[in-house]
């Protein structure tokens, strides 16, 4: 029997990629799937081939909306989401999914739910995330400019770094309805919320193996970098851009979530949120080096910027 999977996307203004995504998505193998889009405000012609798509296709439901932007958006499809499926996946509107994608985070979702039946720990909120091919704009492929060493998907990366791209991200229904009705203030994208929850109460698994052609063009509300002088760019414009903002997360974390987190992750949560003003907290941090980066480059920055209280 195929595995149902719920797949939620959020579009606005796609109509030049949209057809190849959604084509891409209907096409997957091995899965039974239900695609529910949520239009955010397009002006262009993407909500005349969304309906053109729920019109022709029985598992195809089109939510249309106010322009709220991409993280609201994605948060009311959560909320939106049937919670009959096992699986829901997060889908932007301009990549395009290789046949077996879904199908291969469903296995190792799968294994990592027996393992868990196995050890009394059945009901455990569960996270899956890859890696990406980028590609040029006509799906061309491109240098990958990052390049992580064994990921560790964990409580302590996920305070200060997003390992989880939310186009390939799939989660179970245990990690739905921890996420449903709890939608934070503030985070910094939706899908760093889902690897901030999900390494605090459950388990993520890292699939080095990428089965999506991630798309860089010039409209992308989120890229990533192609070369390495790009990469570097990148990453000294988001350390500016983001700073701040890991340690407000954090607090929508502990105010949404504090009275449920396992204790030693709620610690570390209050002292990145305290380290910002208070050298003994940074300096208890820097010793213990419990929140690190997964790149020893991208680690030493951060170091540097939490020892002068600027994270």
């Amino acid at each position: 029997m195929k595995a149902e999977v719920q797949i939620l996307l959020s579009s606005y203004n796609g109509e030049k990629y949209i057809r190849e995504q959604l084509d891409s998505i209907l096409k997957q193998e091995g899965v039974q799937l239900h695609l529910l889009i949520r239009d955010d405000g397009s002006t262009d012609g993407t909500k005349a081939i969304l309906s053109e798509y729920e019109q022709n296709c029985d598992n195809v439901k089109v939510l249309y909306g106010k322009n709220v932007g991409v993280i609201r958006s994605f948060f009311a499809l959560m909320e939106a989401a049937e919670e009959g499926c096992p699986y829901i996946a997060f889908a932007d509107q301009d990549d395009v999914w290789l046949p077996d994608k879904l199908a291969r985070a469903v296995s190792l979702l799968d294994k990592q739910e027996q393992s868990n039946r196995k050890k009394n720990r059945q009901g455990t909120p569960l996270v899956y995330c890859s890696a990406r091919r980028l590609t040029d704009a006509e799906l061309r492929p491109l240098k990958q400019a990052i390049r992580y060493p064994e990921v560790r998907a964990e409580f302590g990366n996920a305070l200060v770094e997003n390992m989880c791209t939310g186009c390939t991200c799939v989660i179970n229904q245990a990690m739905l309805r921890l996420l449903k009705g709890r939608q934070p203030e503030f985070t910094v994208m939706h899908d760093f919320w889902i690897y901030l929850v999900g390494t605090c109460f459950g388990t993520v698994i890292y699939d080095k193996e990428s089965r999506i052609l991630y798309r860089q063009h010039g409209n992308n509300e989120l890229g990533s970098a192609s070369s390495l002088f790009e990469n570097y760019k990148r990453r000294v414009k988001n350390y500016k851009k983001h700073r701040g903002q890991l340690g407000r997360q954090a607090s929508q974390l502990l105010m949404l979530y504090g009275e449920e987190m396992p204790v030693e992750k709620r610690e570390l949560a209050e002292e990145l949120v305290g380290a910002r003003k208070d050298k003994a907290t940074r300096k208890k941090l820097l010793k213990e080096r419990k929140v690190f980066r997964q790149r020893k480059s991208d680690d030493w920055i951060f170091l540097m910027l939490l020892a002068a209280g600027k994270i």
